[in-house]
């Protein structure tokens, strides 16, 4: 449960500090992360900041990056983007450096990317950013973080106009949420897009558009309409 994490994640943060400095930046990101899932976004924002203050924080890379993340999530939720940019950028980067992208860290700087992109209207980008995180979210039993992603995930494909891939996203966020004991702010988040997704299948029986195709999804509807074929397309 978030509750129990946030208690957790401060108390390790005491432990570390009173004889355990070495591991001081770790204990500092995941209460941060805890935090955040918490909806603490004030002391979230804090305790991230703190965490990339440590000495040598460059040196311990999954702190960074976990901190880096969490502060692009924050700023988010506070409309800073060119901030959240910012963070979610330096998360990649650092990633990046010790060649770990395709893993559970560099899952945590795609999710934030994502996030980003969500949030400035990216769509396209965000949904391959967002569904290349969630496969490293996956366990074989429900966790905060895959639960999350599928949320998120539900609301870019809904905000694309792909009500049925979003629904299914969001029954599988369902299923998770039953199993969780405490899921912090992840639940309200789920019930919103719940209530997002109803009015999008009103609104698309009553005939209305959800998403305009882009110019790039036009080009290749006039080019089916006219009888080419896929690889016919794909060379156009």
């Amino acid at each position: 449960g978030v509750g129990q994490a946030v208690s957790d994640g401060r108390r390790a943060v005491e432990l570390a500090e009173a004889d355990a400095k070495e591991i001081l930046t770790g204990a500092l990101a995941a209460c941060a992360r805890a935090l955040f899932f918490a909806g603490e976004l004030d002391e979230a924002w804090a305790v991230a900041v703190r965490t990339l203050e440590q000495p040598a924080i460059e040196r311990h890379v999954p702190s960074l990056v976990v901190a880096r993340s969490t502060l692009a999530l924050v700023a988010i939720e506070r409309g800073s983007l060119v901030a959240a940019q910012g963070h979610a950028e330096k998360a990649k980067a650092a990633v990046g450096r010790i060649g770990t992208s395709r893993s559970w860290l560099g899952a945590n700087a795609s999710a934030a990317l994502g996030s980003v992109l969500a949030a400035e209207g990216s769509l396209v980008e965000a949904e391959r950013r967002l569904t290349s995180a969630e496969r490293f979210f996956t366990d074989e039993v429900a966790t905060l973080h895959h639960t999350w992603l599928l949320v998120l995930l539900a609301r870019v494909r809904l905000r694309r106009g792909r009500l049925d891939t979003a629904a299914a996203a969001l029954r599988s966020a369902g299923r998770a949420l039953a199993e969780l004991v405490d899921s912090g702010t992840v639940s309200a988040l789920a019930e919103e897009v719940e209530r997002e997704l109803e009015a999008a299948r009103g609104r698309s029986v009553s005939g209305e558009m959800l998403e305009r195709p882009s110019d790039a999804e036009l080009a290749v509807l006039r080019l089916m309409a006219i009888g080419l074929s896929n690889r016919e397309i794909g060379e156009r």
